[in-house]
């Protein structure tokens, strides 16, 4: 799971890994030129990690299952299964629940596979996200 706090330390690591690859030829220009390219990728990794992102998306990312927990909680009850299993990111549809078992957040899974399987009612009707497991 990449973190955007993790671009800082990560671009400090390359600036001086590059510098001592390069010994002589890491000129001042050379750094200027290096930094700024750093500057722009990482702030645009960053924005497309937290900003352009859902509150599902950004929970998985950081790996924080209480954020994950408020972001579920946000969602209306007839919603709240698809908000598991299914996220646009980009114009990309991921799923949340697939992406948690991938990255081994076995705890952030089991919390949606509990919610997902919970069955649910308000005014309208029941909710039970079984079959969007396999949709």
């Amino acid at each position: 799971g990449v973190r955007s706090q993790f671009m800082k330390p990560f671009g400090i690591v390359l600036m001086r890994t590059m510098e001592t690859v390069l010994g002589p030829l890491w000129t001042s220009d050379v750094s200027a030129a290096w930094h700024s390219l750093w500057t722009r990728c990482s702030c645009i990794v960053s924005r497309s990690l937290n900003v352009g992102t859902n509150l599902i998306t950004v929970s998985i990312v950081n790996g924080d299952l209480g954020q994950l927990r408020r972001a579920v909680a946000c969602a209306p009850r007839c919603d709240r299964a698809r908000w598991v299993v299914q996220v646009q990111v980009n114009g990309t549809v991921l799923s949340p629940l697939y992406w948690a078992v991938r990255d081994c957040k076995y705890a952030m899974a089991r919390f949606m596979l509990r919610d997902l399987l919970t069955i649910r009612a308000d005014r309208q009707d029941y909710y039970f996200g079984a079959r969007l497991l396999f949709d």
